[in-house]
């Protein structure tokens, strides 16, 4: 799925059709889950929204950390960022 994605992204400049796909996957949708997770639709939030998505996308699994803890780290990390 990952490929699939990177992909997409990379064809999107060439196809109309997906890159307004694209475009309201990563635009719309993302701002609905922002809306939905953080309660307020702001570019602190939306920046937060996409570097979850954008890790978990690229996540590979550390050999020093086991998921669980790599995950709750991640987590840990952007609500610590939301009460600043």
């Amino acid at each position: 799925m990952r490929n699939l994605l990177l992909h997409s992204l990379s064809a999107s400049s060439h196809y109309e059709p997906l890159a307004e796909l694209l475009k309201k996957t990563c635009g719309e949708l993302l701002q609905k889950a922002t809306l939905k997770v953080f309660g307020e639709l702001n570019t602190k939030n939306i920046v937060k929204m996409r570097v979850l998505l954008g890790d978990l996308m690229c996540y590979s699994k550390p050999t020093e950390l086991s998921e669980k803890e790599y995950i709750e780290e991640v987590l840990s990390i952007i609500y610590e960022s939301s009460n600043k």
